[in-house]
């Protein structure tokens, strides 16, 4: 175990390595040294580096926010509706659509 850290040491953590990713550290360990299950313990490992987790570049897109709805203290049932449809599920019945409708007062 501590000779898998020494050559994380030098492969991934050194500053000159500059904390590659997952398949440039795993290349890079191999002209040190190899190892049964090497790949997934290097995958392992870079997933668990606070420094790249910190640093890494996002590929994917951002969630958006989710919005609170706000009411009223004294509103009453009904004056305040939301409407939502969700389309393109798979057909049952012959329907692929669900239609939400929350009243905000009501629950």
């Amino acid at each position: 175990m501590e000779e898998k850290r020494e050559v994380m040491k030098a492969v991934h953590d050194h500053p000159t390595a500059g904390h590659p990713g997952r398949d440039e550290t795993i290349q890079k360990a191999k002209i040190y040294q190899q190892w049964s299950g090497m790949n997934a313990w290097i995958e392992a490992y870079v997933k668990g580096c606070a420094i790249c987790q910190q640093n890494k570049i996002m590929t994917h897109k951002r969630c958006t926010p989710l919005y609170r709805i706000t009411t009223e203290d004294n509103a009453l049932p009904f004056q305040q509706v939301a409407m939502d449809l969700i389309t393109g599920l798979l057909k049952h019945q012959g329907k692929d659509a669900i239609l939400t409708i929350v009243d905000y007062e009501c629950s």
